[in-house]
Parts: structure tokens; sequence; C-alpha cells
């Protein structure tokens, strides 16, 4: 395990972090209109906010797979299996073509908050907001040897 991924993990142990990752590292991060697409078509996702996880293993895909370390396209999903908060298990999907781009020289940032100005987000799950400009307390760089051992890869995104 990478320093880098063990420092994360320590952070995240202490459940006093959020986690936003971005393909660039930011001494400031605004709010800014996050997307989903639905049926092919690009459908606003909430309000404006900076979107974080408690988790840094859904930060970390999320600063990896953008288009200047995968030029071809990028396919890949984050959620979570299970019932509940409590007892759901996050997971990884990402098509095989995706993940071959990642080369040793692709890097992304994990922008590491404290929570306290972050809430949880109404949808529930892993993902937390805030909705004015915040200053990251560190700024993480991570590589793909960082991202999780348990990855689905999945053709049918």
């Amino acid at each position: 395990m990478s320093p880098e991924k063990t420092k994360l993990l320590q952070l995240e142990s202490t459940h006093q972090y959020v986690f936003h990752g971005s393909k660039e590292a930011r001494n400031v991060l605004e709010p800014q209109q996050a997307y989903n697409y639905i049926q092919g078509k690009k459908v606003p996702d909430g309000e404006p906010a900076i979107f974080a996880s408690a988790l840094i293993d859904y930060a970390i895909p999320m600063a990896l797979f953008n288009k200047e370390n995968c030029p071809q396209g990028v396919s890949f999903s984050l959620g979570m299996h299970g019932e509940s908060p409590e007892t759901a298990t996050l997971y990884v999907r990402i098509s095989q073509k995706t993940l071959d781009q990642l080369s040793e020289k692709s890097v992304g940032y994990i922008h590491v908050f404290p929570r306290s100005p972050f809430s949880l987000r109404e949808s529930g799950g892993v993902e937390y907001v805030s909705y004015a400009p915040q200053h990251p307390s560190h700024i993480i760089e991570v590589h793909k040897w960082d991202l999780t051992e348990k990855i689905e890869i999945s053709d049918e995104l």
C-alpha cells in the first residue's frame, strides 16, 4: 500500500473528514453543477455544490477517471450494495477499456476537508455536500495502485 493511501485511510478512520477526488489540485474548491446521464441525456444532479465522500475508495476513482487520464472515454459507476448505510458496502464498477487507459503516470488528487462544513446528502449513501467554497486541509496525490482491490469489471455500464 502506498504511503499516500495509508495516510488517507488514517484520516478516514477518524470519521472527521470527507474526501473529494479531482484531476487537479486546488487550494480552494467552489460549488459546481454536477450532472448525471440518464438515457443518454445530461441531467443536473441537485444544486451546485462541492461533493465529497466519507469513503476514500469512493473519492479515488473520482480523482483518477477523467478525460486527461482516459482520453478514449470514461465509463464507471460507484454506489452502495445493501439496504442501509450502516450495513452497505461500496462497489466500484469500471469498464475494462477505462481501466486499461490508466498508466503509471496517471495522477489524481484527493482534497481532504473537515466534515463539519459538509452535510450528508439527502439522497443518502456516502455523499456529502457543501454549498460554500472550501479550503482543503490536505491535498494528496493518488495513482492507479491506490484504487480499491474490490473493483468490478463490467462493460455493461
